[in-house]
Order: structure tokens, then C-alpha cells, then sequence
């Protein structure tokens, strides 16, 4: 695997990711084990061929109840971001994995 000079990131380093992966750690947790962002520890599994398990995706949003919609917005602008992924906008809203009231929402 090509790397940047300047990049910390080494193949031994991406072996780590992909045995860390198999073994059910979450994309977060061999972040902090390997002092990456998750995002790094996603590019390069998935450079590596490793499906990512991506299971909390909303392509589309069918709600006529504008309370539901503001407060989805108003969350979003709180812990949220934006940016376009290979030409399509996309929204991604962060919270703790133990904020069972925010994640069921």
C-alpha cells in the first residue's frame, strides 16, 4: 500500500486496523488504540477491500410532523456536519454511544 511521506500511517499500522476490525473492535476504539481519527481507520479498511459496517444510514426522511423535523434540525446544528461525498450532500450527527434518548430518536 502507497503511503505519504508525510503520513504517520504505515502498512503495519493499517495491519493493525484490519486485525483489530476482524476482531469486533469498533471504528472508535482503534482510534483511540492507534491515536487516528475513526474516519483514517474507515479510509483505510476500506482501501484494504474490509467492508465497513455501516448500519445507522438515512437516505431519506418521510415525516410530515414539523416538530420532529425542528427538532432533528436543531439537534443536527448542535453536534453535526456536512460535506459532499462523491457529489452527494450528506449530514452526519455524532452523539455518545450511551445517549440511549438521542440515538432512538
Amino acid at each position: 500500500m502507497k503511503t505519504n511521506r508525510k503520513s504517520k500511517i504505515t502498512p503495519e499500522l493499517v495491519q493493525d486496523f484490519i486485525r483489530f476490525y476482524n476482531k469486533n473492535y469498533t471504528l472508535r476504539k482503534i482510534s483511540v488504540l492507534k491515536q487516528v481519527s475513526p474516519n483514517t481507520v474507515k479510509k483505510y479498511l476500506m482501501l484494504s477491500n474490509i467492508k465497513v459496517k455501516t448500519l445507522n444510514i438515512v437516505n431519506k426522511l418521510n415525516v410530515d410532523d414539523d416538530f420532529l423535523i425542528g427538532l432533528y434540525v436543531g439537534v443536527w446544528c448542535g453536534d453535526g456536519t456536512q460535506y459532499k461525498d462523491r457529489g452527494r450532500n450528506t449530514i452526519k450527527i455524532c452523539c455518545n454511544s450511551n445517549d440511549k434518548d438521542m440515538i432512538k430518536l
